[in-house]
């Protein structure tokens, strides 16, 4: 999955910064995203504080972490079911 390249904390001052009545589209022009991806952040991060983007961050590196332990479990199921495979072949094989 792709990175933002915006950090949390920053992405909460440019919210901050339409909070205080500066235009959302002169925000979006100056930093460069359009105006939707302004109002998701604003969804998905509405109400954070420092501790919030903190927990957030944590939370995103365990599910990365997370992922990656799935595909390596899938990884070595796929592997013994080859060999179990292979092994019931060559039970078969042997024994006609």
């Amino acid at each position: 999955m792709r990175t933002s390249r915006f950090e949390a904390d920053e992405v909460i001052n440019l919210l901050n910064e339409a909070a205080t009545g500066v235009p959302v589209r002169k925000i979006c022009i100056r930093v460069g995203v359009c105006e939707a991806t302004f109002y998701r952040w604003r969804t998905q991060y509405e109400g954070l504080r420092a501790n919030g983007i903190r927990r957030l961050r944590e939370l995103e590196q365990e599910n990365s972490r997370l992922r990656r332990d799935l595909g390596n479990k899938n990884l070595e199921i796929d592997v013994l079911r080859a060999e179990l495979n292979n092994n019931q072949v060559h039970l078969l094989a042997g024994n006609s």
